[in-house]
């Protein structure tokens, strides 16, 4: 059973196409790979009660004269090696960049869809903080955003390299590679007058409910934003959408936040390791010097410094640094008077010190 919009994409396809302007096609080009599946697209066209199989694969014009697949067959196949990356920038530039995700060799479609879902988790995140701080302005709109995305995709060069967004605190930048199609102006363009550079994805996307009427996305974006967030070069297409204000600024808070957090782990990671190796240090000194005075401590809590001294057989003044060390160790404290005061041995930590002792041993 077929879909009642076959047939409605070339009619489309002709309304919208300026009249010097020939339709351009993957078809031509060979498939990296020559073994392709397409488990992915036959599920998301069975959705759409299309017939699926090698009749789909003809339909959609995915094999070139010789029967062999051509590069939209390679896009739409199961697993490939195209990428779309999303990267997120700490500013305005890219000096500092936050993370990187990496999205695509997989269906096309898939891909697509990931993307999507990801910038709208994005998008939903930062409104959920802007009714924290109670702001008024509202961030980048969805359904433009999300038009501008599929253009990318459909318009893209894959012979020059792959579309990719950029988020900075400011902006999202989604870049496609080639610019316009040879031969279309920008002047054409601004007037409606469109049509993908990958005829056989545009197809698949308008069929499967993912592209509408040739023109409607740009008019969609259009209907929110001016033609200034448009930048078009001879081997580049950049849309950018800017946050408003009180959006950019709760950016810089969040970012701020995660940067607090980072400094703070670096720092107790840092205080830690210190920590070990003055602990260590320590432990050397007192395993080496002061197990017999612990023992002497354990059994008489009341011992004097002078008592030990002549039990160890070591001047008074050596006693008492040793005992220093065991005290900022954390394995001795003295409660009381000098005189009638009493030595406190904290097991747990002894313990510690006595397992280590006995090892090294």
């Amino acid at each position: 059973m077929a879909n009642n919009n076959q047939g409605l994409f070339e009619q489309e396809a002709d309304n919208n196409m300026p009249p010097t302007w020939s339709k351009s096609t993957l078809q031509s080009v060979l498939s990296p790979r020559r073994q392709l599946t397409f488990k992915q697209l036959f599920i998301y066209y069975a959705e759409k009660d299309w017939e699926v199989g090698e009749q789909l694969i003809d339909k959609l014009g995915l094999r070139q004269n010789n029967g062999e697949y051509n590069f939209a067959a390679y896009l739409l196949a199961d697993k490939n090696n195209i990428s779309f990356k999303i990267n997120m920038y700490d500013g305005m530039d890219k000096q500092r960049l936050l993370e990187s995700r990496e999205y695509g060799n997989k269906c096309i479609l898939t891909a697509t869809l990931r993307i999507l879902e990801c910038l709208d988790a994005e998008n939903r995140a930062f409104f959920r903080m802007i009714m924290q701080y109670r702001a008024k302005e509202e961030g980048i709109d969805s359904i433009a955003l999300r038009e501008a995305v599929i253009n990318a995709v459909l318009h893209n060069d894959y012979t020059k390299g792959t579309p990719s967004i950029d988020i900075y605190t400011n902006k999202i930048v989604i870049n496609s590679c080639g610019g316009l199609v040879t031969g279309l102006t920008k002047a054409d363009f601004f007037n409606y007058y469109t049509l993908p550079r990958n005829h056989e994805l545009m197809q698949v996307f308008f069929e499967l409910g993912l592209a509408r009427k040739q023109g409607n996305g740009l008019n969609r974006i259009l209907a929110t934003y001016d033609t200034q967030i448009f930048e078009i070069k001879e081997d580049q297409f950049s849309v950018s959408f800017p946050f408003s204000k009180a959006v950019g600024l709760l950016k810089d808070k969040i970012t701020d936040k995660i940067n607090d957090k980072i400094t703070n782990k670096i720092n107790d990671k840092i205080a830690d390791k210190i920590n070990d190796k003055i602990t260590d240090k320590i432990t050397d000194k007192i395993t080496d010097k002061l197990e017999t005075t612990l023992v002497h401590m354990r059994k008489n809590p009341y011992i004097t410094i002078p008592e030990i001294s002549q039990l160890n057989k070591k001047s008074a003044s050596t006693i008492s640094r040793e005992i220093k060390l065991c005290q900022e160790a954390g394995i001795l404290r003295r409660e009381g008077a000098r005189k009638n005061g009493r030595w406190f041995v904290e097991e747990a930590i002894y313990e510690t010190y006595n397992k280590k002792l006995h090892k090294e041993n």
